[in-house]
């Protein structure tokens, strides 16, 4: 056999071949009850550009692996984490005037962590396929996501970067993505976002001053969300999603366009809060550390008129959370 040249030896590493399976399964697939985003940084080292990190990315695929073997219908969509946000801060993606070749380079940087998590899902027997919104437009991604669902896969979406109504270059996040989702899935039950902290946190754990975890979150019909306790968030400069308050307004979305129907929950991807979470029933208490967002109808009470979210460093009462931010 002649030796291996350079760009042989270049080439990522073959998937293995899996056993193969004689007869398709006879059972049908479980209806999707759960719409999972692991965030960025619950699977990459969001400091070092296209790097994961090993330990939460691994807890992250295992769960989603338990999840699955489980019985557990579910769509999950990822954030890009270290995988895209630093290219689109470099290529300036938010202004609208990225080049097409910018646009590729940050796309082919986003798709790659979706092929390191399939292949990583495949390797467990979980059935996974990627779903590049960039690639399959709005107005049929959610019947394809049907059509995988019916076909007994997973579907993998990711936040990515895509062409606006007016041709504009924008920025779709993965929490936008599941606000979409739950309301084109009306059997969706619950809303799980996991990342690298506990859950919604009355202020960033890496300042001075101790941080607590805020545990209950109310959500009206009109999306507006309550909080018991003043909470102070940021965002890292290359972060172009929208950090925690992204996936709280995602969140608070989701439980109001259900009206009832869907609670949601952030919790820490290494956390036996996450476990609950993503296996929980409306009978079942939480136990344990996570932030659950739920909703409540709005009375009399509900104190004044929500301010704009857009404004807020600081936040407590009444605020309007459910927002139109698809693409940014």
């Amino acid at each position: 056999m002649p030796p291996s040249t350079q760009s042989e030896q270049l080439a990522p590493p073959p998937l293995p071949l899996l056993p193969v399976t004689q007869q398709p399964p006879t059972s049908s697939p479980p209806p999707v009850e759960l719409i999972v985003k692991l965030g960025g940084s619950a699977l990459t080292n969001k400091q070092k550009r296209a790097t994961l990190d090993a330990p939460r990315f691994e807890a992250s695929i295992q769960l989603m692996s338990t999840l699955y073997h489980a019985g557990v219908g579910f769509i999950l969509v990822h954030g890009a984490g270290s995988f895209g946000h630093m290219e689109a801060t470099h290529y300036q993606i938010r202004n609208g005037k990225a080049t097409p070749l910018a646009m590729s380079a940050t796309h082919a940087a986003v798709t790659q962590l979706n092929s390191t998590i399939v292949t990583a899902l495949i390797q467990r027997g979980v059935p996974a396929v990627g779903v590049s919104p960039l690639l399959v437009p709005t107005r049929v991604r959610n019947e394809f996501v049907a059509t995988l669902l019916d076909r007994a896969h997973i579907p993998v979406l990711h936040g990515d970067i895509c062409y606006g109504a007016d041709g504009r270059t924008a920025i779709l996040s993965g929490d936008t993505l599941v606000s979409t989702l739950c309301a084109a899935f009306d059997c969706v039950r619950r809303v799980v976002f996991l990342c690298d902290v506990p859950g919604l946190l009355s202020r960033p754990p890496s300042q001075s001053q101790p941080a607590h975890l805020v545990r209950r979150v109310l959500v009206n019909e009109r999306g507006d969300v309550k909080l018991d306790t003043e909470i102070q968030t940021t965002q890292a400069a290359h972060d172009v999603s929208g950090g925690i308050m992204a996936k709280l307004m995602a969140a608070a979305k989701s439980v109001a366009q259900g009206g009832g129907r869907v609670t949601a929950f952030i919790a820490g991807v290494s956390s036996e809060g996450a476990q609950q979470a993503l296996l929980w029933r409306p009978e079942r208490g939480m136990t344990s550390s996570c932030t659950r967002i739920s909703y409540e109808i709005a009375g009399g009470g509900g104190g004044n008129e929500p301010e704009s979210s857009a404004s807020m460093p600081r936040r407590r009462g009444w605020f309007r959370a459910a927002r139109d931010d698809a693409l940014r």
